[in-house]
């Protein structure tokens, strides 16, 4: 007999047997689980995360794609988010909550692909969502940047500025933040992509060590089933079957109680090794061919390997990876034979074979007890299963058989509900962009004058749940600028002479003063009133809460933006940078994309623009002061934020003023493309902004146009 007393479990011994499972059934996935869970817990650890949350963070890294069921699933996610991205979330939710003391880690990865958009990804489906499924979406998109094939450092530049174009779009701004902070630390990348990961983890956190009595055992084993089970409808119920003819062929042998539980565990892990067999050799329905049969004669192996680190599962290790082993030695994966081989072992062999013949497959029905009878009776005369076991089987055939049917009847349902949980069923409707009423993808084309984007820019500035709270509760600063006097109009539905909302000004064909004789003064408000002060001044009392807008002269394609200054000072955004940065408020740059450049140079000082430095400028000498981590709004920024489509840039100019127009093509459900274009056609003639400029006879600025009024 074994020893079935109460067991000291290692939580994450447990945890990463099945996680690491997961991710043997292709090299492309290899160490992903590890990889998630590794990177999540630095980015939380640079964001000062408490340790038990930390410890969440971690779990849920660990355990992110437990519902992605077949290799297509796992392979589709790592090569792209698609709109279905969600059902495995979910569905590796639903097991996880079953998990005791798992709750917080489930609702974690339950929402881990939602998209922050701006904080609109603070609630899903009506749902609160953790930010730390944000973060954890972040840490999965990142590390499937990896290039496995590649050394890593050379890799890190490009990872992180891809993540960083999905600013606020797709990742939260702090968290994007902790990882340009991590991503310095090249043993972080090494890290990563050592084959030693899994032996490095332990060593960041202290995991609990859990005492289990073999009732625990289950009902964590019995989630480790479905995952197994669940990955196809041909398998659903296999494990149960198997766990509760072995349990019971234990008891008719005269094992103890808690042997006979140990027993049931054994049954429901015998499979672990499928994990890392992809579905369609699975669910061959014809032979397998000998590469395919090799392929998963391994599973046994893995089941083995993968429960070895398990210490308090030693011996149901040995009963659950042993099942194909036979007595004439011809089995696998150990080639035991005879005496090598435990009664406990010989029991799982013929409870695995008796299920797999007589349960019921989508392609063909379980086989009769004459049929079952002669199968097991020739593998006895074969040699390869114990004739002691099967003669107590087939005794006890007919209260064996209903047991089994009743197990798996159970399992069968289970499956059944998990496969249209009801907010799955909800997510694919929403987020494939699908309604009821059969929604269809569409696309549309048109084009905005600049006046027009600006008005479209606005409108979704103001919509910004950042813009919101600061004019509400705490501060907004709406510094001039021609687009910024859009926003001004927008957000309290008033209209302004917006050619006089600004300082500088680029016309006439060249950067000028603007006549400051008429000059409004910025907008300011702390608690939705207006401040009549300076900007300087006003920021002075800023928090990480508040919000400046300043428009630009210039972005690239990588979201850095650039902003024309008429001094050394730096005007404006000279006064606000550093104190912006300092205290972690807001900077909010709207700008078209007529503004459109191939990136943002730095050196371009105004210096060089004079006498000082041998230069001249045709028009106010002005330098380029760079701006990077802001958050920019462009078009595409916009119409994601009011009609939840993605747009794409396709052209730009036009003629008759229509001069620095751009065109978007953009796709869509057909509900929200109605809506966008409904949306355009209500600014499509929006008139120009006017001329303001300072007479070149009164100007005192160095400039090398001739031309006066």
């Amino acid at each position: 007999m074994v020893d079935a007393s109460l067991k000291r479990v290692n939580l994450y011994e447990l945890i990463s047997s099945l996680t690491i499972a997961c991710d043997l059934v292709s090299p492309r996935l290899g160490n992903h689980h590890l990889q998630v869970a590794y990177l999540a817990y630095h980015l939380g650890k640079e964001m000062d995360l408490n340790p038990e949350t930390l410890k969440e963070v971690m779990m849920g890294g660990l355990l992110h794609d437990l519902g992605a069921l077949s290799y297509e699933e796992r392979h589709e996610l790592i090569e792209n988010e698609p709109p279905h991205a969600h059902d495995h979330a979910y569905r590796g939710a639903h097991l996880i909550e079953q998990l005791p003391g798992f709750t917080e880690v489930a609702k974690i990865v339950r929402h881990h692909h939602v998209r922050w958009d701006y904080g609109r990804g603070s609630t899903f489906l009506g749902k609160e969502v953790s930010p730390f499924s944000h973060l954890l979406h972040l840490a999965d998109r990142t590390v499937v940047q990896i290039n496995k094939n590649k050394e890593v450092l050379g890799q890190v530049k490009r990872i992180v500025k891809n993540m960083e174009k999905q600013r606020n779009t797709v990742f939260m701004p702090e968290h994007l933040d902790a990882l340009h902070a991590v991503s310095s630390r090249e043993s972080l990348w090494f890290d990563l992509v050592s084959p030693q990961l899994q032996q490095l983890i332990p060593q960041m956190v202290v995991f609990d060590t859990l005492e289990l009595d073999s009732d625990d055992m289950i009902k964590i084993t019995k989630i480790f089933a479905k995952v197994i089970d669940f990955r196809s409808t041909f398998t659903a119920t296999h494990s149960a079957g198997v766990a509760h003819t072995a349990e019971k062929l234990a008891q008719l042998l005269g094992f103890s109680k808690e042997e006979r539980k140990m027993m049931l565990v054994a049954g429901y892990l015998h499979d672990l090794g499928k994990l890392a067999i992809r579905n369609d050799i699975l669910e061959k329905k014809g032979n397998l061919n000998e590469s395919e049969y090799n392929i998963i004669r391994s599973h046994t192996y893995y089941t083995y390997r993968l429960l070895q680190p398990v210490k308090a599962f030693g011996q149901i290790n040995l009963w659950a990876s042993t099942h194909h082993e036979k007595l004439n030695g011809s089995g696998y994966p150990f080639k035991l034979k005879d005496e090598d081989i435990t009664l406990g072992s010989r029991i799982m062999a013929v409870a695995d074979i008796f299920t797999a013949i007589t349960e019921d497959r989508p392609y063909r029905s379980g086989m009769s007890y004459e049929q079952a009878a002669n199968v097991l009776r020739q593998e006895v005369a074969d040699g390869a299963i114990c004739p002691y076991v099967v003669d107590v089987l087939m005794e006890n055939y007919d209260e064996i058989t209903s047991i089994r049917q009743t197990a798996q009847q159970a399992f069968r349902a289970d499956y059944n509900q998990f496969s249209i949980f009801p907010e799955l069923i909800l997510s694919k409707q929403q987020i494939s962009n699908f309604t009821e009423k059969g929604g269809k993808q569409m696309r549309a084309l048109f084009t905005l004058t600049p006046s027009e984007a600006k008005r479209l820019i606005a409108k979704a500035t103001v919509q910004l749940p950042q813009v919101q709270e600061a004019y509400k509760d705490g501060r907004l600063a709406v510094t001039n600028g021609t687009t910024n006097a859009f926003i001004v109009e927008e957000l309290l539905d008033t209209k302004l002479k917006k050619e006089n909302y600004t300082a500088g000004v680029i016309t006439d064909g060249r950067p000028c003063v603007s006549d400051l004789t008429q000059m409004i003064k910025p907008y300011l408000f702390a608690r939705g009133k207006q401040v009549d002060t300076t900007v300087g001044e006003f920021i002075k009392q800023f928090t990480a809460r508040d919000v400046v807008i300043k428009g630009a002269n210039a972005v690239d394609p990588d979201g850095n933006a650039g902003i024309l200054v008429g001094s050394r000072e730096a005007g404006t955004i000279g006064a606000v940078w550093s104190l912006v940065t300092a205290v972690g408020a807001t900077l909010i740059v709207p700008v078209g994309l007529e503004k459109l450049v191939p990136y943002i140079p730095t050196g371009v000082g105004i210096d060089h623009f004079t006498s000082v430095e041998g230069g001249y400028s045709l028009g106010m000498p002005s330098g380029l002061f760079p701006v990077v981590g802001a958050l920019v709004i462009t078009e595409i920024e916009a119409l994601s934020i009011l009609g939840e489509v993605e747009a794409v840039l396709v052209a730009a100019g036009g003629t008759g003023g229509s001069e620095g127009s751009t065109t978007f093509m953009i796709e869509g459900v057909e509900e929200n493309i109605k809506k966008t274009m409904q949306l355009v056609k209500e600014i499509k003639g929006e008139p120009p902004v006017g001329r303001s400029r300072r007479s070149c006879s009164s100007c005192d600025k160095p400039c090398a146009y001739l031309k006066k009024d």
